[in-house]
Order: C-alpha cells, then sequence, then structure tokens
C-alpha cells in the first residue's frame, strides 16, 4: 500500500461525509456533466474503477447497469458497502487499478473513472489494463480536476478589490505534484498534474479514440451567493470530462 492509499484511508470517512452529502461542485457541476454523457445503461456491465464510496456506481445501477466498483482504499470501499448494499447488479471490491485487473478481456461494456487519475501515479499501466477489459466499441468515460484549475491561483490587485479576481496560471505542459487537503480534510494527499496532450496519449495507446471533451462551467445564476473567487467558475472548469470509445480492430 503506497503512502497516498494510506492517506486516503484515514480521511476517508471524513471525505464522505463532505463530498457526497450536498457538494455544491460536484450536485451542480459535475455529476449533470457526467451523467450527460453516459450512454443508455441498461443491461450493460460496468467497471467504476475508483469508486471511492461507491455514490456513482451507486447511480449507474439505478440507471440499469450491473456494476463492479474498485478502489485502492479499503476504508473507501468499506464506506461504500456500507451505503449501498451489494448485489447481483452491484458489487464492491478492494484494488489497485495500477495492478493487474482480475477479469477477462473485454469482459465490461464500459468503464467510469470519476475523480481519481489526477491521485496517483503512475497511470500507464491503469489506462492499459482499462483498455484491456473494454468491449470494442465500449466506452470510457473519466473526470479528473482540470489542469488549468489545479495549477492556478486566484490573486486581486487593488484595481480588482469591488471586481473578480483574476486567475494566474504559472506552469502548465510539465507534469508536477503538490500536497492538497481536498474539500478541506485534516490531512493532504498528493494530486498530479498533467497536461491534456498526456492523457490524449494514454488513451491513444490503450486503444481508445476521444469522442467527447467537456469542461464544465457553472451558470452566472448559481453564483450569485457565492465568493468573487468562486464566481469565476463561470469561465475556469473546475473539472475536465473525457469520454472515449474503444476501437474495433478491423
Amino acid at each position: 500500500m503506497d503512502e497516498n492509499t494510506k492517506h486516503w484511508n484515514s480521511i476517508a470517512r471524513e471525505y464522505d461525509s463532505l463530498i457526497t452529502r450536498g457538494d455544491f461542485f460536484r450536485e451542480h457541476l459535475l455529476n449533470p456533466a457526467l451523467y450527460g454523457l453516459l450512454p443508455p445503461l441498461k443491461g450493460k456491465r460496468v467497471l467504476d474503477a475508483g469508486c471511492g464510496q461507491g455514490y456513482f456506481s451507486e447511480m449507474m445501477r439505478v440507471k440499469g447497469a450491473h456494476v463492479i466498483g474498485v478502489d485502492a482504499s479499503e476504508s473507501l470501499i468499506s464506506l461504500a458497502k456500507e451505503h449501498y448494499p451489494e448485489s447481483s447488479a452491484l458489487m464492491f471490491a478492494t484494488h489497485d487499478i495500477r495492478n493487474p485487473l482480475h477479469f477477462f478481456n473485454a469482459s465490461f461494456d464500459g468503464v467510469v473513472s470519476n475523480m481519481v487519475f489526477m491521485d496517483f501515479n503512475p497511470i500507464d499501466s491503469a489506462f492499459r489494463e482499462i483498455g484491456r477489459v473494454t468491449k470494442q466499441g465500449g466506452f470510457f468515460l473519466f473526470s479528473i480536476l482540470h489542469p488549468f484549475f489545479m495549477l492556478g491561483e486566484v490573486h486581486k490587485h487593488i484595481s480588482e478589490i469591488f471586481d473578480l479576481p483574476h486567475y494566474e496560471l504559472k506552469r502548465y505542459a510539465t507534469p508536477f505534484s503538490k500536497e492538497w487537503h481536498v474539500a478541506n480534510t485534516t490531512h493532504a494527499t498528493t494530486v498530479y498534474h498533467r497536461p491534456l496532450e498526456y492523457y490524449a496519449r494514454m488513451l491513444s495507446e490503450s486503444g481508445f479514440t476521444i469522442t467527447a471533451i467537456h469542461e464544465p462551467t457553472l451558470s452566472p445564476s448559481l453564483l450569485a451567493n457565492r465568493s468573487n473567487a468562486e464566481k469565476l467558475l463561470s469561465e475556469i472548469p473546475m473539472f475536465l470530462i473525457i469520454k472515449a470509445e474503444k476501437r474495433k480492430v478491423e
């Protein structure tokens, strides 16, 4: 077990209470965007790779999918089982997706990985395994913190006291990591910045073709009572969502 997984185990219950019990940005920004990119799921077999406490696994089950959720954190998997009883349509298991998945080739109609890939390194083997277990023509949908959002900083000049601050980007092209208190949890985890072309290359090398890129932003009407820094989210995307299709072999 690596250090980041240990950190996730330590904040699992705190993270669960902060994120999945009414998080504004997931409720109004991330989740609707993900739902809009999901194909019809009735009767489909879906892998939730990095399922955390299982909330998105359960939402896909409600849409008719047969879901298997895996996550490296034993504590998060315990919470998933606590929240959502397992059945023939929903199962959870502890597994680090950087390691070989215990499934046959082309086992799944689709794979979802929601807010996962910025949390560990390296990611190459995870992409390869996801490509291996996805059927030809199957989908791969994943979300991450947007690279712009992750590396930027809010700054305010004197001239901006009564207006929106600006968002300063210092570097983008070079991958790096930094400590991050996700949702202001008490223990930091490590997050990894990678430029968009890095993910595009991982997808291509794993047999996928990108079919959609979505950078959701919030409607100004939803930001009326938020801080000026948060109002930047009408222009600065917090999340990046990519949908891809497993290429068919002629």
